[in-house]
């Protein structure tokens, strides 16, 4: 069943799927990395306890690249102020977040761990899953999803092979329903992402 003291939500107050927030602090990730104040932040769902309001919030920098942050109670109300804006610009106006040649077969866990901001992605590529609570294996493929979607243009081939790496990922969190009815529910719940996923993993 599912847990109501983490719920996977894609709206949360201010918070709604692709809004662009700015954080006029600086903040430090899940994983320590700090974040300068000012920095521009694309939501793309939260892990919420609907009691306490402690959330688990991700989505990606400017570069694309996957971020996720822990609030407490309402303090993410202050931490993060929609600019106005919905999703990044196009493509063509940001930064590609590599030069890199593409990767060879079989090498993408190392090749994406020397890409800065790609270093949870390839953790979880060499084996460094998450695990311990309900939602883990959905926010690996999160983040492998994130890490597909933000190479798609500067390196297809990874991009691809992160897809697909990410549809293994939420096939298996699937495959945790108890039920038929539970199963169908997790589908329905990622639906976008599964449809995202299986377009840039081509056949």
């Amino acid at each position: 069943m599912f847990d109501l003291e983490r719920l996977r939500i894609k709206q949360f107050d201010q918070f709604q799927r692709r809004r662009v927030f700015e954080m006029p602090a600086g903040l430090v990730t899940v994983d320590g990395a700090p974040i300068p104040e000012g920095t521009a932040f694309c939501f793309d769902h939260a892990f919420v306890n609907l009691k306490t309001q402690d959330a688990e919030i991700h989505g990606s920098g400017p570069g694309g690249q996957p971020l996720a942050f822990r609030t407490i109670g309402g303090e993410h109300k202050a931490l993060f102020v929609w600019t106005g804006r919905e999703d990044w610009p196009p493509p063509e106006n940001t930064v590609p977040p590599t030069t890199a040649p593409e990767p060879a077969p079989g090498e993408e866990a190392a090749w994406l761990a020397a890409q800065p901001g790609f270093e949870e992605a390839a953790a979880i590529l060499g084996g460094s899953y998450s695990s311990g609570d309900w939602g883990a294996v959905q926010r690996d493929a999160d983040v492998l999803r994130a890490a597909a979607k933000a190479l798609a243009r500067s390196h297809p081939a990874a991009a691809r092979y992160l897809a697909r790496r990410s549809l293994d990922f939420y096939h298996s969190w699937m495959s945790q329903a108890t039920s038929g009815g539970e199963g169908t529910a997790m589908e329905y719940e990622i639906r976008e992402e599964l449809k995202e996923m299986r377009k840039l993993g081509g056949p």
